[in-house]
C-alpha cells in the first residue's frame, strides 16, 4: 500500500530528494494495482477451483494482517492504494472481483482465519475508525468521493457477513437520511438553498449514500414526503421544487425502490384527502415513470410492477379526473399515457380495467373539454381500440367494451367535429385541432386494426359527398384492409360494405348509401386478397344476379330509389369482378363462382319442375352439364336490358311528376347511372371473356347518337378500345385497323378516333 515516495526511501543511494511527475506516479500506481488485482484473482481462482488442496498447501501465515488490510482498503478506499475510481471499468469491476474473492474466502476459510477480517473491518468502521460513515458525513466539507466508496464497501461487507449491520439499522438509516438532507439543503425564509454543487463525484456520493439508506431498511413514509414537497429551492442549475430536485438526483434509486417493493405505492401513499396532495403525488409518479421509460434496465426490471402499483391505487386519483380544472384532468391523462409507454398490455387483465377504461370514455365525451384537450386523449386510442379484437379479454367483457367504445366515439364526433368538414377555415386553431384529431384516428386505425374505427370513418365519409380529408381517410382505410391478413376479417369487412350499399344497415340512409356507392366499392375490392374476393363473390353471386337484377323497375313504387341503388351497386360489383379477377376465375369450367351460379340456377329449375311452376321468359336454359358460360350469358342479357335512349328518358321525366324537384333529379340521375353502370359492366364482361375485334364494332362505331347526351357512350367506347388494344396480336391489330377504316364516320366515330 506504499506510495512511490515510500518505495524510493527503501533504496537510499544519496541524500538527494526525488521529484516525480504526475505521469511517473500514475504509471507506478497502474503497475502496483495490476499486481494487486492479479494477486486477488489468483487467490480467488485457487480457492474456487481447489478449496481442499489450497487449505493444505497454503500456510495460515499467508492470511496475514497486511493482506487483510490490503483487501479491506480496496473495499473502503481503493483510491488510497492507487486505483482510479473515475475509470469506469475499474469502478465497475473492482468491487465485483473483491466480492467474488470474499465470498470464496468466507466459504472455505475457517473462522479462526477469518477473525482478522472481522476485527479489522470493525476497527476501520468504529466511531473513531478511518472509515466511519457518520464521522465522514459530519465533516466540513464532506468528502463525497470517500462517502461513495465507504457506503459501497459497507454494503459489500454486510452481504458477505464480514461486518454486521448496525444494531438498529432502521434508526441508523433515518439518522443518515436526516444528516444527508441537512448537508444538501439549507432552509431560508424566501426559499431553500442547495448547499452542494452537483458535480459527478458529489452526485455519485449522494446516490451511493441513499442506496445504503434504502439498503438498511428505512421506511418509505420517512422518505416519500420530501419528494412531494412543492416549496422552491435555489440550485446550481436554477430554481426548482424540493421534490423535483431530490427526484432528479435520486431517480435510479427511487425508481428501483418503488419497482422492486411489492405494493409500494398503495401501502405508502395512504389516503389522499385534498386535490393538492393528489396533484403532488401524481406529478411525482409521472416523473418516475418518465425516468423509468428512458432507462431500459429499469424498465425491464421494475417497470411492470411499478405500473401495476399505479393501477392498483387508481381510485385514489378520482379527485383529478372529476376536477373542473383542465390541468388536473391533463395530469391524470399524462399519467395513464406514461403507464402505456412502460407496459400497454398490463391494464387488460388488471382488476382496475373497468375503472380506468370508463374514465377514458367519460373524458372523451366530457363537454367541458375542448378538442385540443381531447386530441391528447386520442393518443391512447390505438390501445383502447385494439381491445375489440383482443383475445386476452373475455368474450362478454370484449363485447361490452366494443359497444361502449363505439357509442362513445359517435358521441365524440357528433360533439367535437363540424357538421360539414369544410366548416373550419385553414389556418385556424379549430381547423388544426380537427385535422389533428382525424389524423390520430387514422393512425389508431392502422395501428390497432380496429373494426370499430373502420366503421366510424366509413360513417364520416358517407355523411358528406366530398369530405375535406377524404383522400387521407381512404388511404388509411386501404392500408388497414391490406394489413388485415385474416381471411374472416376481410370477409366481414366486405359483408359490412355490402350491408351499407344494399340497405341492410339501418344507420345509413339513402344519401349515405349514395355516397358509399361512389367511394368504396372499387377501393375496398382492390385492397382485399384475391382469394377473399373470390369467396365474397361465391357468397353473393346469386343474390347479385338472380335477386337484384331480376327485380323490375316500377317508377311509381315508394322503394324505387332503394331498388335503383341496389341495381347500380350490383352492376358495379359485377363490373369489378370481371375487371379485377382473371378470366379463369369468372368464366369457364374452372371458375368456382360460375359453378356456384350454375348449381343455384339448376336447383331453381329443378324446383320449378317439381312444383310445376312455369319458367319465366327471361330464364336462361341450362345445359345438362356446366360449360362455364352460363353466368356470363346471364349477365350480358340482364345488362343489355338496361339500355335506354333519349326518348325513354323523356317518358320517364313525364312519369315523375308528383314528386319534388330534388327527388325527381335524384331519381333521373340514378336511372342514368344505372344505364351507364350496366353498359360498363357489359364492356368489362366482353373485355374479360372475349378477344375478337369484330365483337367490339357495335360498341365503338354503331353507337346511337341519341344516347350521347345521356350516357356518354363515346367515353365508354374509348375506354373499351384502350383496354382491348394491348391484348391484340399483330394480326388482330391489322384486322382492327381495317374495321376502323370508314368512309363516312358519324359524330360518335369522329369523337372516338380523335381521342385515340
Amino acid at each position: 500500500m506504499n506510495t512511490l515516495h515510500d518505495i524510493v526511501s527503501y533504496f537510499p543511494v544519496s541524500n538527494q530528494s526525488y521529484i516525480f511527475t504526475p505521469n511517473d506516479v500514475r504509471q507506478f500506481d497502474t503497475a502496483k494495482c495490476t499486481v494487486i488485482v492479479r494477486l486477488l484473482n489468483f487467490i480467488t481462482a485457487i480457492w474456487t477451483k481447489y478449496p481442499l488442496d489450497t487449505r493444505r498447501a497454503i500456510d495460515s501465515s499467508f492470511y496475514s494482517n497486511d493482506l487483510t488490510k490490503l483487501i479491506l482498503t480496496c473495499v473502503f478506499n481503493p483510491t488510497q492504494i492507487g486505483f482510479d475510481i473515475n475509470n469506469e471499468e475499474i469502478n465497475k469491476k473492482l468491487p465485483e472481483r473483491i466480492l467474488i474473492l470474499l465470498k470464496s474466502m468466507t466459504t472455505h476459510l475457517s473462522e479462526q482465519l477469518l477473525q482478522s477480517f472481522y476485527s479489522n473491518a470493525l476497527q476501520m468502521t468504529k466511531s473513531d475508525g478511518l472509515y466511519n460513515l457518520t464521522n465522514e458525513l459530519n465533516m466540513n466539507p464532506v468528502r463525497w468521493t470517500l462517502i461513495f466508496t465507504i457506503t459501497r464497501g459497507l454494503r459489500l461487507l454486510h452481504d458477505v457477513r464480514l461486518l454486521a449491520k448496525p444494531t438498529q439499522p432502521e434508526q441508523y438509516a433515518k439518522e443518515l437520511w436526516t444528516t444527508m438532507l441537512t448537508k444538501m439543503i439549507t432552509h431560508e425564509e424566501d426559499c431553500d438553498k442547495a448547499n452542494i454543487v452537483l458535480t459527478i463525484d458529489n452526485q455519485r456520493g449522494l446516490q451511493a449514500l441513499f442506496d445504503y439508506i434504502i439498503y438498511l431498511g428505512i421506511k418509505p413514509n420517512e422518505v416519500l414526503p420530501y419528494f412531494f414537497q412543492s416549496n422552491r429551492i435555489h440550485t446550481d442549475s436554477g430554481m426548482a421544487t424540493v421534490g423535483t430536485y431530490l427526484l432528479a438526483l435520486f431517480k435510479h434509486q427511487i425508481t428501483s425502490w418503488l419497482g422492486t417493493t411489492p405494493h409500494f405505492i398503495i401501502n405508502n401513499i395512504g389516503e389522499i384527502k385534498t386535490i393538492e396532495q393528489c396533484r403532488l403525488i401524481v406529478s411525482f409518479l409521472i416523473i418516475v415513470l418518465d425516468l423509468c421509460s428512458r432507462e431500459k434496465d429499469l424498465r425491464q426490471q421494475c417497470g411492470r410492477q411499478f405500473v401495476d402499483g399505479i393501477y392498483t391505487c387508481w381510485s385514489l386519483f378520482i379527485l383529478l379526473y372529476r376536477s373542473i380544472n383542465i390541468d388536473d384532468k391533463l395530469l391524470i391523462v399524462t399519467l395513464l399515457t406514461k403507464t402505456f409507454i412502460i407496459d400497454s398490455r398490463l391494464l387488460i387483465t388488471h382488476e382496475e380495467f373497468d375503472h380506468i377504461s370508463q374514465m377514458y370514455l367519460s373524458l372523451l365525451i366530457d363537454k367541458q373539454l375542448n378538442l385540443t384537450f381531447k386530441t391528447r386523449l386520442l393518443d391512447l386510442l390505438p390501445f383502447f381500440a385494439s381491445l375489440d379484437n383482443d383475445e386476452d379479454l373475455l368474450e362478454d367483457k370484449r363485447k361490452k367494451w366494443s359497444d361502449d367504445l363505439c357509442r362513445t366515439l359517435h358521441i365524440f364526433t357528433a360533439d367535437c367535429f363540424p357538421l360539414k368538414s369544410t366548416e373550419f377555415h385553414k389556418g385556424t386553431q379549430e381547423y388544426h385541432d380537427y385535422q389533428g384529431a382525424i389524423r390520430k384516428i387514422l393512425s389508431a386505425l392502422e395501428l390497432s386494426s380496429s373494426f370499430i374505427l373502420f366503421e366510424l370513418l366509413i360513417w364520416m365519409l358517407c355523411c358528406e359527398q366530398n369530405h375535406i380529408f377524404e383522400d387521407e381517410i381512404l388511404s388509411s382505410i386501404n392500408h388497414f384492409i391490406i394489413k388485415l391478413n385474416d381471411y374472416n376479417k376481410q370477409i366481414n369487412l366486405l359483408d359490412y360494405i355490402y350491408s351499407i350499399l344494399f340497405g341492410h344497415n339501418s344507420l345509413f340512409r339513402i344519401e349515405h348509401r349514395l355516397n358509399a356507392l361512389e367511394k368504396f366499392i372499387l377501393k375496398i375490392l382492390t385492397s382485399v386478397k384475391k382469394q377473399t374476393l373470390i369467396e365474397f363473390y361465391k357468397k353473393y353471386i346469386t343474390l347479385f344476379i338472380i335477386e337484384q337484377l331480376d327485380i323490375k323497375i316500377d317508377l311509381t313504387s315508394s322503394l324505387i330509389t332503394s331498388i335503383l341503388i341496389n341495381k347500380i351497386s350490383t352492376y358495379r360489383f359485377i363490373d369489378y369482378m370481371y375487371t379485377i379477377l382473371n378470366k379463369d376465375d369468372v368464366f369457364g369450367l374452372n371458375s368456382l363462382i360460375a359453378k356456384i351460379f350454375y348449381e343455384t340456377v339448376k336447383k331453381q329449375e329443378e324446383a320449378r319442375k317439381i312444383l310445376n311452376i312455369e319458367m319465366p321468359i327471361t330464364t336462361i336454359k341450362l345445359n345438362p352439364t356446366m360449360d362455364g358460360k352460363e353466368l356470363t350469358k346471364y349477365i350480358i342479357a340482364r345488362a343489355r336490358a338496361q339500355f335506354i335512349d333519349g326518348k325513354i328518358m323523356k317518358s320517364i321525366e313525364m312519369i315523375l311528376t308528383n314528386i319534388t324537384t330534388i327527388e325527381k333529379e335524384m331519381k333521373i340521375n340514378l336511372i342514368r347511372s344505372l344505364a351507364i353502370s350496366s353498359f360498363n359492366c357489359l364492356i368489362s364482361v366482353l373485355i374479360c371473356t372475349q378477344t375478337e375485334a369484330k365483337l367490339y364494332k357495335a360498341f365503338i362505331f354503331d353507337a346511337n347518337v341519341s344516347k350521347l347526351e345521356d350516357f356518354c357512350i363515346p367515353s365508354v367506347a374509348l375506354r373499351l378500345l384502350h383496354k382491348l388494344l394491348p391484348k391484340l396480336t399483330h394480326e388482330q391489330l391489322f384486322e382492327t385497323a381495317q374495321i376502323l377504316s370508314l368512309d363516312d364516320p358519324n359524330e360518335c366515330q369522329y369523337w372516338t378516333l380523335r381521342n385515340l
